[in-house]
């Protein structure tokens, strides 16, 4: 625990700054381009111009740095302009178009600040510099507030053109009173600037945070005179509703004025964490102070632009389980940058007061510290959430030093904080949920109609919507029953064969939205219903066969059938088949079965077949292990091989070291196993050919102690990886063996290599079988290389019964003797093997 008091300055605000791209970015706008770009030709006209003073950048970067303030990016200087009293006037066949300029000699950047706007339907708004190489708007009614004041973000230039349509049929006269004008003066280069410390959300690790990330904004708001940055998170609310709630720093906002002049930018982040290729190019204006608390510095306030669908709004959950998260992540964005990501597995409650640089005192456990492994926080960050290692918001960051981050616990601010009048009004009975996104969305009964059948259309947006409006196209369609145009959920019937497209407008509390499905609907009077994205016939690893998905395509409904269904467990889920191998059948041979789908829509209907092939390689289990004879044993293969639990494995070391398999691999990935008897010569040698083997040969009483993970059961004789730096099929030479004694060879690819596999079982050695034997003798001649072989039999006194010349190689050294006119007795066998002899005894016993 931290025993020091910490003071830190309380003024940890993000600094602003704007994309450096010459194409513009905007709010919640209509797009489009003036009126008075397509009139300037006609008319020569003078526009009214304002030429502000200029700013000293010097004095208020050091005015900066003597009070602490990094983030502070802009002043502001009061105008009090009435757009359509001071600007100029250009008459057209619909309307009238004012134009204002405004000049501010050495600013970075100019942003607006419209302490009143109002402007009838129908009326556009623009910003553009002189250049007219970035254009902010169309604003119409859509950014009319309650309050009042309209935030226009930075525009890139030292100067700009307020150009403003009001149509000659408005219901009423619009009202653009510009209260202030304000002029950044920090370059974009010192925004942008990084941090070795700082990991960007798209850098390696941020894979599990991609949806998660898209709560977390970048924000700017004007308190006084000066322009702020900050961090802040979509929050969302037991309801559900999709209220645009937002969770920052209370010593960020903690004011209504500072509220409403907000301004959030979505998904400003670098696409990778190489590329520094950031814009500004989504951002809303405004929100409205909900509560504000100053122990544990929260703020929550509710924008009153809606975010598009566009910008993919998600509305982060949250927990006030008041238990330290056993990890987590803080999104922020530092400086001001592109959004970065810190890591944390050490969160713990605060159990001092904290005493902050200007006298400000949170009390005893009303923070998190957090010590960050990957990752900082910065001037900047403030706001910015603490997500557990849920996803769910647990705190926003309130300042730090170099080591530890402070939180404000989200769960000491419930009650005291008046957080759970708004995150939880109807005082449900919980302590955490779920983030989501917000969208507008559409679903259709099915993709595949038969002309003449009814297909549903369905509203799926959240929040709910409280109008809708349909279009589809083309319009050879009838709705059906009671349902219409306006209907939540209509039911249609197609008329005509072809492709369909569907729209769909709604309206709820929060705005309107829309979207539009092309060709999501073929309607034909016969269905063609297929095996998405598969072949007649496939192949599939009897391992893989584990929730394995086959998916249908082409009709509404669909019935499924499969051959050898004694051996599977499957579900079915709509168009989905997902059939699953049952562990007594993944330990038999490979075969074969067959999937059919029948697929019907009306009328009409169709039917697919696919056939499969299931590979299981038997010995890839031990209890299967296959017996291997001496000399060359092939047709095997570790294809589709897996691995058991507890299977042995050798040490990793030295590759061309005996007893160990490179340190570099992998281990146990596609193993399969083999067995034999320990030859009478008691040394065997073994070779596994076919690709980059490795190898093993253990000794144990059973395939039970094999699997025991008991070492004292289990004894490894040998292995290897690469015999020699240029050969990769491993190699055992010479090993010791007790005859008769049974052993098991394990061998796997190098690095998960597949492939057909050889394996010759090398001994120079003489086996017989059966001993005594009867009417037949099998001989196996056990050379490690092709020889001639002279085989004699002879009794005890020396007689000779039978000689026979042979040839042995190493996949043909097993040869048959009739023995059945030899009287019972003992006998002496002499194989002369090219310059070795080997003597024997035969039991002959009728």
């Amino acid at each position: 625990m931290i025993e020091r008091i910490f003071k830190i300055s309380l003024t940890i605000l993000i600094l602003s700054v704007l994309c450096c791209s010459n194409k513009g970015y905007a709010q919640i706008s209509v797009k489009g381009t003036p009126y008075s770009f397509g009139i300037e030709e006609k008319s020569a006209r003078i526009v009214p111009q304002l030429s502000m003073e200029t700013i000293d950048i010097e004095e208020q970067l050091k005015y900066d740095e003597e009070n602490k303030v990094e983030n502070r990016f802009a002043i502001g200087e009061s105008v009090n302009i009435s757009i359509r009293d001071e600007a100029s006037k250009a008459e057209l066949d619909h309307g009238t178009v004012y134009q204002y300029q405004i000049n501010a000699a050495g600013a970075k950047s100019l942003g607006l600040y419209f302490e009143d706007f109002q402007i009838p339907d129908g009326a556009e708004l623009y910003v553009y510099n002189t250049a007219r190489t970035q254009l902010l708007g169309a604003f119409t009614s859509e950014n009319n507030k309650q309050n009042g004041i309209l935030s226009i973000a930075q525009l890139i230039d030292d100067n700009l053109i307020i150009d403003y349509y009001e149509p000659y049929n408005a219901d009423f006269e619009g009202t653009l009173y510009l209260g202030k004008v304000f002029k950044s003066y920090r370059e974009m280069a010192s925004v942008f600037s990084t941090s070795a410390a700082r990991v960007g959300i798209n850098c390696p690790g941020g894979e599990d945070w991609q949806d998660i990330k898209h709560a977390v904004l970048r924000m700017l708001y004007y308190e006084g005179v000066s322009g702020y940055y900050c961090s802040g998170a979509l929050v969302n609310n037991a309801n559900f509703d999709g209220t645009p709630y937002f969770l920052t720093a209370n010593h960020c906002i903690s004011d209504s004025l500072a509220a409403a002049s907000l301004v959030t930018y979505f998904n400003y982040e670098n696409s990778t964490c190489t590329e520094r290729d950031a814009v500004l190019a989504q951002s809303l204006s405004g929100s409205t102070l909900k509560t504000s608390f100053q122990p544990t510095d929260v703020t929550l306030l509710e924008l009153t632009e809606y975010p598009s669908v566009d910008y993919q709004p998600y509305f982060a959950g949250w927990s006030i389980s008041g238990l330290p998260a056993e990890s987590g992540v803080g999104i922020h964005h530092p400086g001001g940058s592109p959004k970065c990501i810190s890591y944390t597995n050490t969160i713990s409650s605060f159990e001092n007061e904290i005493n902050w640089e200007d006298s400000l005192l949170s009390p005893i456990n009303s923070h998190w510290a957090v010590e960050f492994y990957n990752g900082t926080t910065e001037q900047g960050s403030s706001g910015s959430p603490l997500f557990n290692q849920n996803g769910q918001i647990v705190g926003q960051l309130h300042g730090g030093n170099d080591e530890v981050s402070f939180y404000g616990k989200l769960y000491y601010a419930w009650n005291s904080g008046g957080l759970k009048q708004f995150l939880n009004p109807y005082d449900l009975d919980l302590r955490e949920i779920e983030g989501t996104f917000i969208k507008t969305d559409l679903r259709v009964e099915t993709e595949y109609a038969c002309i003449g059948t009814p297909v549903q259309l369905f509203d799926i947006s959240v929040p709910e919507s409280e109008s809708w409006e349909w279009n589809i196209d083309p319009l050879s369609f009838e709705f059906v029953g009671e349902s219409n145009a306006n209907s939540k959920n209509p039911v249609v019937q197609f008329l005509s064969a072809g492709s369909y497209s569907v729209s769909l407008k709604i309206k709820n509390d929060f705005g309107n939205d829309s979207i539009t499905y092309e060709n999501i609907i073929l309607v034909s009077d016969e269905l063609d219903v297929n095996f998405a994205n598969a072949a007649d016939q496939i192949e599939i690893c009897g391992s893989e066969l584990g929730a394995y998905e086959f998916t249908a395509t082409g009709a509404a409904t669909y019935d499924f059938d499969f051959t050898e269904a004694e051996r599977f467990d499957a579900i079915v889920e709509d168009n989905v088949l997902s059939l699953s191998l049952r562990d007594q059948y993944k330990r038999l041979e490979s075969f074969s079965f067959s999937v059919i789908v029948n697929g019907t829509h009306g009328d009409c209907s169709d039917a697919d077949t696919i056939d499969v092939d299931v590979l299981i390689p038997t010995n890839d289990y031990i209890q299967n292990a296959e017996v291997l004879s001496l000399g060359t044993n092939t047709g095997y293969t570790n294809d589709c091989a897996g691995v058991e639990d507890l299977e042995p494995e050798p040490q990793s070391g030295n590759c061309m070291s005996e007893g160990y398999w490179c340190s570099d691999s992998e281990l146990l990935q596609n193993t399969v196993w083999f067995k034999f008897y320990g030859p009478s010569s008691g040394i065997v040698s073994v070779e596994a050919i076919g690709f980059d083997t490795q190898i093993a040969l253990y000794g144990a009483n059973s395939e039970e102690d094999l699997l025991s993970d008991k070492s004292d059961r289990i004894n490894l004789i040998n292995a290897n990886d690469n015999p020699l730096s240029v050969v990769r099929e491993a190699k055992l030479e010479n090993v010791k063996v007790k005859p008769g004694k049974m052993y098991w060879l394990q061998v796997d690819g190098n690095q998960g290599i597949t492939g057909d596999l050889t394996i010759n079982l090398l001994s120079n050695s003489l086996e017989m079988f059966p001993i005594p034997a009867d009417q037949e003798l099998s001989i196996t001649f056990a050379s490690e290389v092709d020889a001639d072989v002279t085989f004699e039999i002879y009794s005890l006194t020396g007689n000779q019964y039978s000689t026979t010349e042979l040839q042995t190689q190493l996949d043909e050294n097993t040869f048959s003797f009739d023995v059945s006119a030899l009287p019972n007795g003992i006998y002496l066998v002499h194989a002369i093997i090219g310059n070795e002899i080997f003597t024997r005894r035969l039991s002959i016993l009728h």
